[in-house]
């Protein structure tokens, strides 16, 4: 049980022969009690004071404690936020250099192309050129060697004066009633329609040469 100052106040001793004075022991005991009052409430006022700190210290270790965890979940959302960005731009990268080597793929395949296709057109100018060169060539040369030919005036000539004898002679041929035969020319040779049996017949506009197939 707690001793209190109103104890020491109502305290009763008792009496002996030869004790101690009456009067100075009340009043050490009053002091004492007025001191030890004091004493509890100063106590009271620093237990007050203590649970006020107290608390404020536990305040600022519950807001110590939140920034801590505010600072390590800021410190993990930056760390977070960086390598999400260190990530996308790496993808962004990465994509961006597959596109540029499909880019290229295409530029280099297109080249091909377009070199291949090239290619192409200038060997068909180049077999267009060989085909007309041959062609040209052969035609030059068949024309070489075609044979002069030149207009047959004599053939002609001679067609017309054939004609002309077979017109004037008489019919029956060239033996009379009494089967004698024609009178000779002029010039010894035999009569008109014998030659014109004889000589060979020329169409007007045949230039071929005697002697050559289908004369």
């Amino acid at each position: 049980m707690a001793l209190t100052p109103l104890d020491i106040l109502n305290k009763q001793f008792s009496r002996s022969f030869r004790g101690y004075d009456t009067t100075q022991v009340d009043e050490f005991l009053e002091q004492v009690g007025r001191e030890y009052d004091q004493v509890l409430r100063d106590n009271a006022a620093l237990r007050e004071q203590v649970e006020a700190l107290t608390a404020k210290l536990d305040q600022y270790r519950q807001l110590e404690d939140t920034l801590h965890n505010t600072l390590v979940v800021a410190q993990e959302t930056a760390e977070e936020v960086k390598a999400s960005a260190q990530k996308q731009a790496e993808l962004i990268i990465h994509q961006a250099r597959m596109e540029a080597d499909q880019i290229v793929q295409e530029a280099r395949a297109r080249a091909e192309q377009i070199e291949r296709r090239y290619n192409e057109l200038l060997n068909s100018v180049k077999v267009v050129r060989a085909r007309l060169r041959a062609m040209l060539m052969s035609h030059l040369q068949l024309l070489e060697e075609a044979p002069d030919v030149a207009p047959d005036t004599e053939g002609a000539a001679g067609q017309v004066t054939v004609e002309a004898a077979a017109a004037e002679e008489p019919p029956g041929g060239g033996a009379g009633a009494g089967g004698e035969a024609a009178a000779p020319g002029p010039s010894g040779s035999a009569p008109a329609s014998a030659a014109a049996v004889a000589a060979p017949r020329v169409v007007a506009g045949d230039h071929r040469p005697a002697g050559s197939p289908g004369a």
